[in-house]
């Protein structure tokens, strides 16, 4: 004889759904929010990483044709890394200056300054390709294998590039990446 001992608690469900196939979807959804929920959190994280790109370029654009700058790379690079507040129209620096708000400057030098902000360098800060928008976004999720490969390509320190990912990349897209998103997908807040 074969006996079977069966949960009446299962018993309930099944008499109540009246199969197997309901049963597995009503165990499944309080998965499946979790599920979206990280979907969503990594795809909006890539979306603002994939913006980054044009929208910097942009500004840095604006600033070169400054009065201020006049076309000066190395002047713009200087403020960029060390400027603890804006130095001239507050407008145009919004959300671009590493140690803005700082007690102290961040400490990156020109020839990483320059590498970071050049256009046409391999996974730089205005590299709109794929690989290098991943990069920079894992390197910002703390991924140990993409904080190296930055701080080694550009000549970084540990606190630098924790610096710009914590306290800069925040900065720029709220100021930046996100109204610009905003405005071109018409979204509301």
């Amino acid at each position: 004889d074969v006996i079977i001992n069966i949960n009446p608690g299962y018993m309930g469900v099944m008499e109540i759904l009246g199969n197997d196939d309901l049963l597995a979807v009503a165990l499944m959804c309080p998965q499946l929010g979790e599920i979206i929920q990280t979907f969503a959190t990594q795809l909006s994280s890539l979306v603002r990483f994939q913006q980054a790109p044009p929208v910097l370029g942009e500004a840095i654009s604006a600033l070169l044709g400054s009065r201020e700058i006049n076309n000066n790379r190395t002047l713009l690079l200087e403020y960029w890394a060390s400027a603890t507040a804006p130095p001239f129209e507050k407008a145009l620096w919004e959300g671009m200056l590493v140690s803005q708000g700082l007690d102290k400057p961040s400490g990156i030098s020109i020839d990483s300054a320059s590498k970071l902000l050049g256009d046409g360098v391999d996974n730089s800060l205005l590299d709109a390709k794929i690989a290098a928008v991943t990069l920079w976004r894992d390197a910002s999720l703390g991924v140990a294998s993409a904080l190296q490969t930055l701080t080694t390509t550009f000549g970084l320190t540990q606190p630098q590039l924790q610096l710009l990912l914590d306290h800069w990349v925040p900065r720029l897209h709220q100021s930046r990446v996100a109204p610009g998103l905003i405005s071109q997908f018409s979204l509301s807040w």
